[in-house]
């Protein structure tokens, strides 16, 4: 491991609201987030927003009248499935980039996309909360897509797994370093 990972504290400034009104004290303190830090916070962001729907859910449960097509929990389970597999054809586009700045742009993408099909999964269960007017069938998708999301959660696991497979084509690129580079900022030490 040669970059230092700065854990999941700084990520939280990009969730909270009370957070974006703060001024910065410079323009320094605004750009001193590692591109490492803000999709840690947009990954958390995500999921808090996943888990308030499923509050909002239970709150208007009474509302729903029950319909017989429990069946959608297979589209869902279906979903689920396609997910992961597409999240495993996408984990062989990071290991092709050629420098560190193309390698940190297809990781991006690749996070990005990622959660768009991790979300897809909670999204395809809230439908299902309003087809078939059972509230259960919103968990079932918010834990299938919190399972995806475990796969691109920028975590430091996940982020030493790419490096082996990056390692096998290009041991000299390191996205660890690509991902602790501050913009404008002095490198991390190596």
């Amino acid at each position: 491991m040669d970059y230092e990972d700065p854990g999941w504290r700084r990520a939280l400034r990009f969730v909270f609201p009370f957070s974006w009104f703060v001024r910065p004290r410079s323009v320094r303190a605004a750009l001193s987030n590692s591109p490492l830090d803000v999709m840690r916070g947009i990954f958390l962001a995500q999921v808090i927003a996943l888990l308030l729907i499923l509050f909002v859910l239970l709150e208007i449960k009474d509302q729903f009248e029950p319909h017989d097509r429990t069946w959608f929990v297979a589209v869902i389970g279906l979903e689920a499935a396609l997910a992961m597999v597409r999240l495993r054809a996408l984990d062989r586009k990071v290991p092709s980039a050629e420098g560190e700045s193309r390698l940190l742009i297809i990781y991006r993408g690749v996070f990005f996309i990622g959660v768009g099909w991790s979300e897809s999964i909670a999204v395809l269960g809230f439908v299902g909360v309003w087809l078939t007017g059972h509230v259960w069938m919103y968990p079932v998708g918010l834990v299938l897509s919190f399972l995806a999301f475990a796969r691109i959660v920028p975590s430091r696991r996940n982020i030493d797994r790419f490096q082996r497979q990056i390692d096998e084509i290009h041991p000299d690129l390191s996205l660890g370093r690509a991902l602790t580079i501050v913009p404008g900022g002095p490198s991390p030490a190596r």
